[in-house]
């Protein structure tokens, strides 16, 4: 979703399955935040619900370089950068990128 007067979208999820509330797992305005130029890519969340995979481009050549982030403390996991991507992510059934 967007919010009024920001440049760039929230991605969120229910934080449980009646659908009560709402959790923003990744804030594409934090993320630009201090970049001249920033695409963001695929946004992703594993099979197991507990990680979150997204590229950015801050260059504007199209060349991504893919994140993880943990989703039960919202941090990234440091060393876990994908770098000179296409963008495209695609999680396998263990959690494996």
């Amino acid at each position: 979703r967007t919010i009024e007067g920001k440049s760039y979208k929230l991605h969120c999820r229910s934080k449980s399955e009646e659908g009560d509330g709402e959790e923003v797992i990744l804030d594409e305005n934090e993320v630009a935040k201090d970049k001249s130029y920033c695409d963001v890519g695929c946004v992703l969340v594993s099979p197991t619900q507990q990680l979150l995979a997204y590229s950015t481009d801050t260059t504007g050549y199209e060349t991504y370089s893919v994140f993880l982030k943990d989703l039960e403390t919202k941090e990234l996991i440091s060393g876990e950068v994908i770098e000179e991507t296409t963008g495209d992510v695609e999680w396998g059934a263990d959690d494996s990128l």
